[in-house]
């Protein structure tokens, strides 16, 4: 086994088999190939649970019936397809032209089971999580999994291709004054900008504003893999990439993942909770932050010591990982990035098609090393040097560098694979920052509502908006150690991170929340 393999990203699994894709009839699918960065390892492995929470009772036969409309709108259609093996081993899509009950465009499952009480009454769904006025550790989005899916729904790439099943899960469970939206799908079809573009889309087709569904751009040409061709005179590659320079390769890459290995072993138990940060509690935290960062940058004579938000809540939450090691020792912190934002070349391409969107894994990562010279450990000194890191990884010529050695590997007839970058002793923080694409605010699904209840609305959210999200993997990943998924902020201005995290990690923020 290729061990990088667990390490590819942090949705990386254990490995499939691969079978022969069936034979399609021309005449009946629209074939849509799956691009570089979606046909992966690690999102071949992943299938991913969205749960929505509202605090109004929606009518599932409406919300259902608009998302299969918007499956029929141009190339929205690849969401409706199925998968399919081709010859080589890689994957590509056929989507029925037509849609029927034999060949429905979503596959739909309605829970009426619990429509006689209210969400406070049911033993689980009373417990999915909830503003709160002080932090608080609440439950783990994996206890919620049957609000996702229901349960016989395929977790691996080979049964969804055996059982021709549609790209798309539609679950809706119905409470008397509240509705909780299932989605699932395969990560080989989109990344969190994908799913903000379905739901905003799925929102307007809803509302019966067809022609506001943006255009889906790329759907048959990659845009990353071409943006890198070397017979292209407007790309030049001037020096090695960072990503080639600093990977981990050869002995100390088996030395990583053996400790990596031995830590999830010795550690059995991690724990996968969400926490809730009120707004008081991010501003104190920003204070703080702000004031060390200050200070390290005077200590290294640095003219700037400029943290943004982002910068301060990835340091606040890797500090609560290092200061729970028992021995110091080097930090890798593996965060992601999403390219969409880093190349000109893409949003001069949505800017001429109108807002068009590219509904693919768009996904790289940027590395934070970390000495052991940081202990005592310093959040502002922490997010002072992930920035400075970060910003000399992000910058448009190294993330075209980056693709180009992926699109090498996959032209090799190889997975192209993030390396991992790092000491072979350091402890690994996967870390994924989900706020600005605030998924929260996605769906408007108010021409939906068939009841509003009041009496359970904690937020300020209005009628057919998310009180509540959190997203999953279906099948866990116990391989992997120290994440944190960062959902964005709610209503309130608090901010929600979901973490997968060992016991002695969970009692260090306990221990600051108190």
């Amino acid at each position: 086994m290729d061990l990088r393999r667990i390490f590819s990203s942090w949705t990386a699994g254990l490995g499939l088999t691969s079978t022969t894709r069936d034979a399609q009839d021309d005449d009946q699918y629209d074939v849509y190939p799956v691009h570089m960065l979606d046909d992966t390892e690690g999102t071949r492995n992943y299938m991913v649970g969205q749960t929505l929470v509202f605090n109004d009772v929606l009518d599932a036969e409406r919300l259902h019936d608009s998302l299969s409309r918007l499956l029929e709108i141009g190339d929205w259609r690849k969401f409706g397809g199925r998968i399919r093996f081709k010859d080589g081993g890689r994957l590509e899509i056929h989507s029925p032209k037509y849609y029927n009950a034999e060949r429905p465009a979503v596959f739909f499952t309605h829970d009426v089971s619990s429509f006689e009480i209210s969400i406070k009454d049911h033993d689980l769904a009373r417990e999915l999580p909830k503003p709160t006025q002080e932090p608080s550790i609440q439950r783990g989005a994996d206890d919620f999994r049957s609000f996702a899916a229901r349960t016989d729904i395929p977790t691996n790439i080979e049964d969804m291709v055996q059982r021709s099943l549609p790209l798309l899960s539609l679950h809706i469970t119905s409470f008397n004054d509240a509705t909780l939206v299932g989605l699932a799908w395969p990560h080989i079809l989109m990344d969190a900008v994908g799913i903000k573009a379905l739901l905003t889309s799925w929102s307007r087709v809803l509302c019966g504003e067809d022609e506001m569904v943006p255009a889906v751009l790329g759907a048959h040409n990659d845009v990353l893999y071409d943006m890198t061709d070397e017979t292209d005179h407007n790309f030049e590659v001037r020096q090695e990439s960072f990503f080639v320079k600093n990977s981990l390769n050869g002995l100390g890459l088996i030395i990583f993942i053996i400790r990596h290995l031995w830590t999830v072993i010795w550690y059995h138990g991690f724990e996968k909770r969400t926490i809730y940060l009120p707004k008081s509690k991010i501003l104190q935290i920003q204070e703080s932050t702000r004031l060390e960062a200050a200070e390290a940058a005077k200590i290294k004579a640095q003219e700037s010591c400029f943290i943004s938000e982002a910068d301060i809540l990835m340091a606040w939450a890797a500090e609560k990982v290092i200061m729970a090691e028992a021995q110091s020792k080097p930090v890798t912190i593996m965060a992601a990035v999403n390219v969409r934002f880093r190349l000109s070349s893409v949003t001069e391409k949505i800017t001429v098609n109108h807002g068009g969107v590219y509904l693919q894994n768009m996904v790289l990562a940027c590395f934070a090393c970390l000495p052991t010279a940081l202990r005592p450990v310093s959040c502002g000194a922490i997010a002072l040097e992930c920035r400075r890191l970060f910003t000399q990884q992000t910058t448009e010529e190294e993330m075209l560098k980056l693709l180009r050695v992926l699109r090498k590997m996959r032209d090799a007839g190889k997975e192209a694979k993030m390396p991992l970058c790092g000491q072979s002793d350091a402890l690994l923080i996967l870390w994924n920052d989900l706020s600005k694409i605030d998924l929260l605010s996605a769906a408007n699904f108010s021409a939906a509502v068939l009841t509003q209840n009041k009496s359970i609305r904690t937020g300020s959210n209005a009628p057919g908006t998310m009180e509540y999200h959190h997203l999953q993997r279906l099948k866990p990943n116990y391989w992997v150690a120290n994440t944190f998924t960062v959902l964005g902020k709610d209503h309130h201005g608090g901010c929600w991170i979901m973490g997968l995290l060992s016991p002695k990690v969970w009692e260090r923020f306990h221990r600051d929340f108190q």
